[in-house]
C-alpha cells in the first residue's frame, strides 16, 4: 500500500534547498579566499532543490494495516515529480499558479525565465570545475533568484497555514 501526498512546497525538499542557500551566503559574505566555485555549486544546488519544493510529494510506502486497521507505513519519502539538473526542466514542471507568484516576486529586469536559463547547467558546469574551462557567472543576479525562490517559498507555506488541509486550492 502506498499514498502521496502534495503540500507545496515540499518542506524536506524545501529545508535542503534553504540549508545550501544559506551556506553559499555564509562563504560568500564571510569573504573567504578562493571558495567561488563552492559558492556557486551551493548556490546552484539550491536553485535546483527550491524548484524541485514546488514539484514534489511526499511518498508513504510499504504500508500494512495493524489489528485495529491503522495503515502503518514503512517508509516516507520526498520525490520531486521532475528529476534530473536542467533548471528549465524544472521550472517549466511547475504549476502556472506558483509560476505566476514567481514572476511577480522577481524583481529583475528581464523575465525569469531568461535568467533560470542563464543558469541552466551551472551545477553540472562548477561541481567538477577542474574538468573544463568555466565561463563567468553573475552571482549578483543568482542570489536574486535565489531570494526570489526563498520568498515564494515563504508565501507559500503561509498559504498552506491558512488553508486546514495544508493544500494550495
Amino acid at each position: 500500500m502506498e499514498i502521496s501526498i502534495e503540500t507545496l512546497p515540499n518542506q524536506h525538499v524545501l529545508a535542503s534547498a534553504r540549508a545550501f542557500y544559506n551556506a553559499a551566503k555564509m562563504l560568500h559574505d564571510e569573504k573567504f579566499i578562493n571558495v567561488e566555485i563552492p559558492v556557486l555549486v551551493n548556490s546552484a544546488f539550491a536553485l535546483e532543490l527550491y524548484l524541485k519544493s514546488f514539484n514534489s510529494k511526499k511518498i508513504f510506502q510499504n504500508g500494512k494495516l495493524n489489528n485495529e486497521g491503522i495503515a502503518i507505513y514503512e517508509e516516507v519519502v520526498n520525490k520531486p515529480n521532475t528529476t534530473g539538473h536542467n533548471l528549465a526542466d524544472l521550472y517549466s514542471a511547475i504549476s502556472d499558479e506558483i509560476k505566476q507568484v514567481i514572476k511577480s516576486e522577481y524583481l529583475e529586469n528581464e523575465s525569469f525565465e531568461n535568467g533560470i536559463i542563464e543558469f541552466n547547467n551551472i551545477f553540472i558546469e562548477y561541481r567538477y570545475s577542474f574538468e573544463r574551462r568555466n565561463k563567468g557567472v553573475n552571482l549578483t543576479k543568482m542570489f536574486s533568484i535565489l531570494k526570489t525562490l526563498e520568498n515564494v517559498a515563504v508565501a507559500l507555506e503561509k498559504k498552506a497555514k491558512s488553508n486546514k488541509r495544508g493544500r494550495m486550492d
